[in-house]
């Protein structure tokens, strides 16, 4: 779901976090809900008992919802008007492509040599807390993908820290991996080989922005 763009109350903004829909007696404090993340409620450091928005909380907006700014004071109930808090599988998705370039070898070399393997994580910022992950092989001279979002579960964190880890084949690989993500080329190098592996992660090549349509990473081998 959306919250409203127009006319948004604390339950909308309460209840599309995913948290149950409050009773009378409940007691929401906005300024909690507004600032504090996803991953310092029960679904991280379980500090807070339901989930925020991460406007602020302890990492300065680091692992805010996407399409809001970090912001501490003042916080304005019309800034969460038409907002998502979660992937929903259809305008926004978590998606792996490959397209693996690299022939197929002939005998006596086996036809698996130039196959890869791919496993991508998504953290918060700190890399203590696995939200959304997902892995597929890439045989050689072939193109794929795989979405690993789960819809209305998976948090849709505006900004992208992942570890993605590419494992060669014992026999073969190498050639070069071209790694972009939400249009942003972040690797460009040498593939791993002859069972070596590469890891492409947020900390060494920098963190990159959740778009319009989540998070759409494309892996070239050739």
């Amino acid at each position: 779901m959306t919250t409203p763009s127009s006319d948004i109350g604390i339950s909308d903004i309460w209840t599309e976090a995913g948290n149950p829909s409050p009773s009378g007696g409940d007691n929401i404090s906005f300024g909690d809900l507004s600032r504090i993340s996803y991953f310092e409620g029960t679904n991280g450091s379980s500090t807070y008992s339901f989930n925020g928005w991460g406007r602020y909380g302890n990492t300065s907006g680091a692992n805010r919802i996407y399409n809001l700014s970090a912001q501490n004071t003042p916080q304005a109930m019309n800034d969460f008007g038409n907002k998502d808090y979660f992937y929903d599988g259809t305008q926004f998705q978590a998606k792996l492509n490959f397209n693996n370039q690299l022939n197929t070898p002939v005998f006596p070399t086996p036809p698996s040599a130039n196959d890869f393997s791919i496993t991508v994580e998504l953290y918060d910022s700190t890399q203590s807390y696995l939200y959304a992950n997902g892995n597929t092989g890439a045989p050689a001279q072939s193109s794929g993908g795989i979405n690993f979002e789960q819809a209305s579960t998976t948090p849709l964190i505006g900004i992208l820290y992942y570890v993605i880890t590419i494992d060669s084949d014992p026999q073969g690989g190498g050639g070069t991996t071209d790694v972009t993500i939400n249009g942003t080329n972040v690797f460009n190098g040498t593939s791993p080989s002859f069972g070596g592996q590469l890891v492409v992660d947020f900390g060494t090549y920098g963190s990159v922005n959740t778009d319009g349509n989540g998070c759409d990473i494309n892996i070239t081998f050739s």
